[in-house]
């Protein structure tokens, strides 16, 4: 892992980790996305609008609607991902990186999807409803697209789409995806943009008074 903490761009920092998976990890990640082509779909219920028009083009497919909590372990994506992603390097890199990095750190739940994207695709500026936002983008080698690129609006930042690069930061940031523009000849064939992202959350529960107390 090559770890860049950004905090050039305050008030928005944010972490990226170039070579996040290894190579190991990369080889059962690569088998279930293999399995996953062509089996994503465009996602018209979840994905953010603004005066009822969709903000982006992209297909996705939810991982925790396939693997139940006793199940994450069968996931090369989901079991490497949370092995790498709550390490203590990584926390405490994050910790250096944004004061929030405590919401982080005590959070007890998460939600995994995969995001595909080929030429036209693009997701205009909005914000997640979650505590933390972690993007890894992975990609068939050469690569056969440009853009695809993530943008901090705020700060006018962006980050390059690069391969087995990971970028986390505070879910509330407004950021898009710049326009992906292919050759036809490279079109459906899987030469597109996948992104993995993980949203990370704190459960917090009801007592018995209905007052929210937390879950541990």
């Amino acid at each position: 892992m090559n770890i860049h903490i950004k905090t050039d761009c305050q008030p928005f920092p944010f972490l990226v980790v170039d070579d996040f998976f290894t190579k190991e990890q990369l080889d059962g990640i690569w088998k279930e996305l293999n399995f996953y082509e062509g089996k994503t779909v465009t996602d018209e219920h979840n994905v953010a609008r603004d005066k009822g028009k969709k903000m982006a083009q992209v297909k996705r497919l939810y991982l925790d609607n396939i693997y139940k909590p006793q199940g994450r372990h069968l996931s090369s994506i989901l079991s490497s991902m949370d092995l790498n992603l709550w390490n203590q390097t990584m926390v405490q890199a994050y910790k250096k990186t944004t004061p929030s990095w405590l919401h982080f750190w005590s959070s007890n739940l998460d939600h995994t999807q995969l995001g595909y994207m080929e030429n036209s695709d693009f997701y205009t500026a909005h914000f997640d409803v979650s505590f933390h936002t972690c993007l890894i983008w992975l990609f068939k080698e050469p690569k056969k697209f440009e853009g695809g690129d993530l943008i901090f609006t705020q700060p006018k930042v962006k980050v390059d789409c690069t391969y087995n690069r990971m970028v986390l930061f505070p879910s509330y940031y407004m950021h898009a995806v710049s326009e992906l523009k292919m050759a036809k000849e490279d079109m459906n064939k899987g030469n597109g943009r996948w992104v993995l992202t993980k949203f990370v959350e704190r459960y917090q529960a009801p007592n018995e008074h209905g007052d929210v107390s937390i879950h541990e």
